[in-house]
């Protein structure tokens, strides 16, 4: 719970996300203000926001594969597991569109569910309205289970590993030599 994953932002967000009917769960640790402010939402709303301040990664993952969306925003982000475990899972992130959030999510709009790339959704901007708008457009798409299925099966058998981009680091990187030893050709023992 930082700046960095604009949890000031999602507070701010709170009681507007909440006007849709849904409910909320937070998770983890950091600045001790939004601790306490997160602590303060999920005694304003009982039985609609759940909070837990620490972070456990079974606990987490269970956050993540009980959840239909997460919400994980950011003002900046190198890289990011979260909203990869979660895609895993099915449940479909929303996040801001910026660094390794920008390169592992494709955006569900038309044309995307259309082509079967969809797998979650993303927000330019910072600010709370940006967020909601975001949450407004996952809302819609989950009204439709059809599609939802559809962004959620996209979603769950992306690949991130390793082998699946080996081939284009191969052909990156200039052939290997093997190492000369002491008194091959040319050389002296």
């Amino acid at each position: 719970m930082n700046d960095q994953k604009m949890t000031d932002v999602v507070l701010d967000a709170l009681p507007a996300i909440l006007e849709r009917d849904v409910q909320v769960a937070l998770l983890g640790r950091g600045d001790p203000v939004l601790e306490d402010r997160v602590r303060q939402v999920g005694r304003q709303y009982p039985g609609r926001v759940a909070t837990c301040i620490g972070y456990e990664e079974p606990l987490a993952h269970r956050f993540q594969a009980g959840a239909d969306i997460l919400l994980h925003p950011a003002r900046f982000e190198p890289c990011g597991l979260t909203q990869l475990y979660a895609m895993r899972y099915g449940t479909l992130p929303i996040v801001r569109h910026v660094g390794g959030l920008a390169d592992t999510i494709v955006a569900a709009d038309d044309d995307s569910i259309r082509r079967r790339t969809a797998t979650g959704f993303a927000f330019e901007g910072a600010t709370a309205a940006d967020m909601i708008a975001s949450l407004d457009r996952s809302l819609d798409l989950y009204r439709q289970p059809l599609a939802w299925r559809r962004v959620q099966r996209c979603a769950m058998q992306r690949d991130f590993g390793w082998e699946r981009f080996r081939p284009r680091i191969s052909r990156a990187l200039p052939a290997a030599r093997a190492p000369r030893r002491p008194g091959g050709p040319g050389q002296r023992a």
